[in-house]
């Protein structure tokens, strides 16, 4: 169940991310500037590999979560006054990520 929480958790994360891909003005891609559209793309895409991966229960998703939570950050930071609630996300998403990669080194460690 927890599982599921966390795949969702993460899938949801990244959807949000595509709010700054489309302009909640007029619901197309910006036009004006489109670095920060496509940078903001490239963290859905991140979060969605992340999330996949988690749910196949494939090991590189820890090292992608944690690149997906760093270019998140920056991304939030970028636009602070719109999108800071979102390193509150970071942070748990951050946190679950550090809890397993410690489990996975500590079953590495203690295996007979």
């Amino acid at each position: 169940m927890l599982r599921y929480l966390l795949f969702a958790l993460l899938l949801l994360h990244g959807l949000i991310h595509l709010v700054g891909f489309i302009s909640p003005d007029t619901g197309r891609p910006i036009v004006t500037d489109k670095t920060p559209s496509i940078l903001w793309l490239v963290c859905f895409v991140l979060f969605l590999m992340t999330s996949i991966l988690f749910l196949l229960d494939k090991g590189q998703w820890l090292w992608i979560a944690i690149a997906s939570v760093i270019f998140s950050q920056f991304m939030i930071v970028s636009v602070w006054d719109q999108a800071r609630f979102g390193t509150l996300v970071n942070a748990l998403v951050l946190i679950v990520v550090l809890y397993f990669a410690m489990a996975k080194s500590a079953a590495l460690i203690f295996r007979d």
